[in-house]
């Protein structure tokens, strides 16, 4: 599947001979108080099933260690191997590793896959980059971030998901911590894969994921192609998606993803990144607060009775990253420094 002419510019053959899409530094005009986005969308009017064309986004920045890993998984899933028309775009956004070399490489290889590049880093840029860059006739979008483990049938599981539930637009991936012996794991790492998994390691089903996660998401193209997402790159794609969308996404608990549970220090960052995140996007969107308010409300009952069954050790690790996030999420915010300074690729 080519992406049209009319949105790229050019012959599909001139793109696919080039590899690589430049595309200049620019500034996402602001946008208004509230986003642009219609909720009218919906899988029964957008046809999104598992037959349908689809595009496949991941948006690059330093990941020279994972990229060809889930390049190669996605290549591997059964949804991409089903037979229907299908892409494969990355956009790498502000990289200053080999990305860009092994992206290239990777799409000679396969002409199914678009590589865009920008020197301007955010995921948000890049997330408007790839939905403008998916072919036309892409019923959904899937979005997977290029440092989890995609399992064989989760793209597939997804889509299906679609045909259950017809009012939602998007449908997101169950994200659990990769299984590893314990002797591989510091004490903050053991203790947080307690919370998915019982001693044994077998996985506990009572404790769902409740939040969309950006890690691995399915999304219609129609409605993508009405969402403008902020210029502000502190604001993290998948809360802003969460509020702006409302009641229109959903959890599919049989799709799952692994990530690699983070060190204490990289936990630390990473819950900063939310809690900048959720600042911002409370001053941008003031119209979100109350929703913002009510959702946090509600998980916090439900999060509240997932803790009672964790371990101490686990309680402990919690409360220590909450509390070390927000000194950081403060130090970070008064001296104006970038939440998101990865020079370095992750690596499963």
């Amino acid at each position: 599947m080519n992406p049209s002419p009319a949105e790229e510019g050019g012959s599909p053959e001139a793109t696919r001979q080039r590899f690589t899409v430049a595309i200049r530094p620019q500034v996402i005009p602001p946008f208004s108080t509230r986003p642009t986005v219609e909720r009218t969308a919906s899988s029964a009017s957008s046809g999104v099933g598992l037959d349908t064309p689809f595009s496949v986004c991941i948006a690059v920045h330093n990941e020279e260690r994972s990229l060809e890993r889930i390049v190669r998984e996605v290549q591997s899933s059964s949804l991409w191997q089903s037979g229907a028309k299908k892409e494969l775009l990355l956009c790498l956004n502000g990289c200053t590793d080999r990305s860009l070399e092994i992206a290239n490489r990777l799409a000679k290889a396969d002409p199914s896959i678009l590589v865009l590049e920008s020197e301007q880093k955010g995921k948000n840029f890049a997330w408007m980059r790839l939905v403008q860059a998916s072919a036309p006739d892409s019923k959904a979008l899937y979005f997977v971030d290029a440092d989890v483990r995609l399992p064989k049938d989760t793209l597939t599981q997804l889509a299906a998901h679609f045909e259950k539930e017809l009012r939602k637009s998007i449908i997101g991936a169950r994200n659990l911590p990769e299984p590893e012996p314990e002797k591989n794991r510091g004490w903050y790492r053991r203790a947080m894969h307690r919370m998915w998994f019982d001693k044994d390691g077998t996985e506990v089903l009572s404790r769902p994921s409740r939040r969309l996660s950006g890690q691995c998401y399915a999304i219609t193209r129609e409605t993508a192609k009405k969402i403008q997402m902020p210029s502000d790159q502190a604001i993290m794609e998948d809360a802003f998606l969460r509020h702006a969308l409302k009641n229109s996404w959903t959890i599919a608990a049989e799709a799952k993803i692994y990530y690699r549970t983070p060190t204490f220090g990289g936990a630390v960052k990473q819950q900063a990144r939310y809690e900048i995140s959720r600042q911002r996007m409370a001053r941008e969107y003031p119209h979100f607060e109350d929703q913002i308010g009510h959702r946090d409300a509600l998980q916090d009952v439900g999060r509240i009775e997932h803790l009672r069954s964790l371990p101490f050790s686990t309680l402990v690790g919690t409360v220590m990253r909450h509390a070390a996030a927000r000194i950081y999420a403060t130090y970070l915010t008064l001296n104006n420094k970038d939440s998101w300074g990865k020079v370095k690729s992750s690596q499963m």
